[in-house]
């Protein structure tokens, strides 16, 4: 590689340190310190029956909620960055990285015998990292494609093993009942934008480039029948009115 493409690499690799994407990508939100702190941070007379399986999931459910936050910021500062051709750069790296680290969890997975839908694995530290990587970058993925949809598709309508992986990923955190909320809807439009199930016939994405300049007509549209609006009730209002004299007014006697 020239050493100009080195560079442009490197100052990509860069920005997406300095934005706190590869922290969405890359770190499970199991890691040690995070795990400590929402421990911590636990009520004690919470009630976890079926004992460690059911404490390890509330746990991560705190943790899942807080890298999705981290996530959703992460695809905000691409958005903001305004430049097509560099968020293509940004969003092509990401999934690169996203889609190896999916097929690697998921070999590590199913080498293990884990079945979609067990209980969080609290033993196997190899095995909890991939099953948190599966869940935390398939909803990573949804961000950026929800918000990002001529990119994405760009990228991923080629390449015929990774939508077969997302969809098994889509799957697998369905099964995993810790999508929930919020989590759970973005995961269900996810699916649809991709076509794993069926679109809801009021199904539109505002991001499309279609949409937003659809979008964009019918606000202007409504801003021009809000002024029309006000027109009419001016014109109405002078009318009632009645015709004023100008002037300094004389009282005659």
């Amino acid at each position: 590689m020239c050493t100009g493409n080195k560079m442009r690499v490197k100052n990509l690799l860069d920005f997406i340190a300095k934005c706190g994407l590869m922290y969405a990508l890359l770190c499970p939100a199991n890691c040690s310190e995070e795990e400590s702190e929402f421990t911590d941070k636990m009520d004690p007379n919470m009630d976890f029956r079926g004992g460690r399986e059911n404490m390890a999931t509330a746990i991560y459910k705190k943790m899942f909620k807080h890298k999705r936050a981290a996530q959703v910021d992460a695809v905000k500062k691409i958005l903001a960055f305004n430049n097509y051709e560099k968020q293509y750069k940004m969003v092509s790296k990401i999934f690169e990285n996203l889609f190896q680290m999916l097929a690697a969890s998921k070999l590590t997975l199913m080498q293990s015998g884990f079945t979609p839908g067990d209980p969080i694995p609290t033993k196997n530290m190899t095995l909890r990292d991939a099953h948190s990587h599966v869940l935390e970058n398939t909803a990573f993925f949804g961000d950026i494609i929800l918000r990002m949809p001529d990119i994405s598709h760009k990228l991923i309508d080629k390449k015929k093993e990774w939508q077969l992986l997302i969809g098994w990923s889509v799957a697998f955190c369905n099964e995993s009942k810790i999508f929930e909320g919020p989590n759970l809807k973005m995961l269900n439009l996810m699916a649809q934008e991709m076509n794993l199930v069926d679109r809801d016939p009021a199904y539109v994405n505002p991001y499309t480039s279609g949409n937003k300049k659809l979008l964009k007509d019918l606000e202007v549209q409504d801003d021009q029948k809000v002024d029309i609006k006000k027109n009419k009730k001016k014109k109405k209002k002078d009318k009632n009115r009645g015709p004023r004299m100008s002037g300094p007014v004389h009282n005659e006697l």
